[in-house]
């Protein structure tokens, strides 16, 4: 059975180098255990409408964590693309989006910063 998609974000990018805009759409999977003999879970991810296609499958040692981590992933990887001017983001209501809403954004609960 394929894992299902139970989160999926869309936002509006700018791609610096061109002036190109575009879709960024960013799908997470349901984690799903490795096998029954451990305790490692992964977590599918798919980045779609950057130059480069994402599909990455972030792992942890519960489908909580493997959450978490794949998160922490899709955050650090856009934080670190837009702080290079790489890419800028802006909310499908034309918005922008600042580095530090995506941190806020995909940052979780309870985390001090």
């Amino acid at each position: 059975m394929m894992p299902k998609v139970f989160a999926m974000v869309e936002a509006t990018f700018l791609m610096s180098e061109n002036g190109q805009r575009g879709t960024l759409v960013i799908r997470l999977e349901e984690p799903v255990q490795q096998s029954t003999d451990n305790d490692t879970w992964s977590c599918p991810i798919q980045l779609t409408g950057l130059k480069e296609r994402g599909d990455f499958s972030i792992c942890g040692i519960s489908s909580l964590h493997a959450l978490a981590m794949s998160l922490r992933f899709v955050s650090t990887l856009l934080t670190d693309k837009m702080k290079s001017g790489y890419l800028s983001l802006a909310f499908l209501d034309g918005t922008d989006c600042t580095v530090e809403d995506l941190e806020s954004y995909l940052q979780p609960a309870g985390r001090k910063q």
